[in-house]
């Protein structure tokens, strides 16, 4: 339905101060100087390092993170974890950890880890600067002589704790996990969880082991970003992270490979209403097809064009919710479509309505006016929050990590003059096939476990598909 003239008028207007205050905000900026190009460079130890001056941001803000995978090396998620949560709890010159000594100079420190890395960050004033790159250096170099079996320990007794707390106490938890079991091949990391972690009994030497493949700082990037003195902080970071020696990490990416056929699983769990989910195994992130699998994300559940949306809620009723997305990662993506399914349907109608939707972006290119509406959908909120030095600093990170061949500061909104309607149609029908993908149907059952309960499993062979 057609906005009325009033709801139109104030749509305009709301678009007409947008642009001017966005003006006004490029006008300002501009009258400062701007972001200098990032200073990039390689410790001989093997340390990434981008340091970039920013005259009007507030705060420095930096990152270290470590790619803690390795292709075909033994990864395990529950030492990264636990690594992460100790090395700042105590190193060999402070007993009592780093976070005092941050705080001394007004400095905020965080660290958390996830499928593929550890990350450290933190924000203060330009002066905390020589401050946190000591601490950070003490945490790379001397936190595992003073780490203990008793405190790894008493790590892994908190792990059992939050495992209750975000897996078995949290609705259809068990998910994602089945969804990459299904798609990856065994060993990827992305098929490990930390929570299984917690029930395996870590030695001292796994660590140890744990940190010379993981942890050293040749397979680190760490980014300042702020107003400082680029060749100052250069000169610093090489004085605190130059005499680490480097570990046995060995840069590569795990091989993956499509999946042969369809897999449909079945999961019961307390939800409120049925559920279907389609996921395929895509490119790693800042890949080319990366970006115009973003963008299909939105041609196909946006808020400007959602043709899913239009399709099983609008023209067809039966369902109540749809989402779409591209789960990029550094290793492997997952494209996600799914489905909230309104009371009287069926899973099979939905998919039948999904595969119905994917398949004209198989068969036709989107028009221009489509094209242009999904693509500043997906990439106008990006590019406005690099403005943020925290997002800027870790868009650093990603691109270092990603890329082995370098570093390009503005790749990621260069793809967005090669996202074509003709390119998406070619990754639609390379990416997103008939076949070759996994299936899930949520039943509700009020007697299922919490995070749900894998009740049957079956794979479909490939085939041609079968004509409209």
């Amino acid at each position: 339905m057609l906005p009325s003239p009033p709801a139109l008028r104030f749509r305009l207007l709301v678009v007409v101060v947008a642009s001017v205050l966005l003006s006004v905000a490029s006008e300002a900026r501009a009258e400062t100087a701007e972001p200098a190009g990032p200073k990039v460079f390689v410790l001989p130890n093997g340390l990434n390092v981008v340091v970039t001056k920013d005259p009007v941001a507030p705060d420095v803000t930096m990152l270290l993170r470590w790619a803690v995978d390795v292709g075909g090396e033994p990864y395990d998620p529950g030492l990264a974890a636990i690594a992460c949560n100790l090395m700042p709890t105590a190193t060999v010159h402070l007993p009592h950890g780093v976070k005092e000594q941050a705080r001394r100079v007004g400095a905020r420190t965080t660290s958390e880890s996830d499928d593929d890395s550890v990350t450290f960050r933190a924000s203060g004033r330009p002066e905390a600067v020589p401050t946190l790159l000591w601490l950070w250096s003490e945490e790379m170099g001397f936190s595992l002589p003073v780490m203990t079996k008793a405190r790894m320990d008493q790590e892994r007794e908190i792990m059992r704790s939050q495992r209750r707390e975000k897996m078995e106490n949290r609705s259809l938890s068990i998910l994602p996990h089945v969804v990459r079991s299904a798609l990856l091949p065994p060993g990827h990391p992305y098929t490990k969880s930390w929570s299984d972690a917690a029930e395996h009994d870590y030695q001292l030497s796994d660590m140890w082991a744990f940190f010379d493949r993981h942890l050293g700082p040749e397979s680190a990037t760490l980014v300042v970003y702020g107003n400082i003195d680029v060749d100052a902080v250069a000169a610093e970071v090489t004085r605190y992270f130059g005499p680490i020696p480097r570990g046995k990490y060995a840069r590569s990416f795990f091989a993956t490979t499509e999946p042969l056929n369809e897999t449909r699983i079945t999961i019961e769990a307390p939800v409120a209403a049925a559920r279907v989910y389609v996921d395929w195994l895509t490119p790693r992130y800042f890949s080319k097809p990366d970006g115009d699998l973003d963008v299909l994300a939105r041609v196909l559940a946006g808020y400007n064009v959602s043709r899913l949306t239009w399709k099983l809620k609008d023209d067809l009723g039966i369902a109540t919710n749809v989402y779409a997305w591209q789960a990029s990662a550094r290793l492997s993506s997952i494209f996600e479509i799914s489905a909230v399914l309104a009371p009287g349907h069926t899973h099979e109608q939905a998919l039948t309505a999904i595969d119905e939707v994917v398949r004209g972006l198989r068969d036709q290119e989107v028009d221009v006016q489509t094209h242009q509406r999904a693509l500043a959908e997906t990439f106008g909120p990006r590019l406005y929050r690099q403005d943020v030095p925290a997002n800027r600093a870790s868009l650093y990170a990603q691109m270092l990590l990603a890329n082995a061949a370098g570093f390009k500061e503005i790749e990621d909104i260069e793809r967005v003059d090669k996202i074509t309607p003709a390119t998406m149609k070619a990754t639609a029908v390379r990416y997103l096939p008939q076949g070759k993908r996994v299936v899930i149907f949520v039943t509700p059952n009020p007697s299922a476990p919490v995070a749900g309960v894998v009740v049957n499993k079956q794979v479909v062979p490939h085939a041609a598909e079968a004509t409209p």
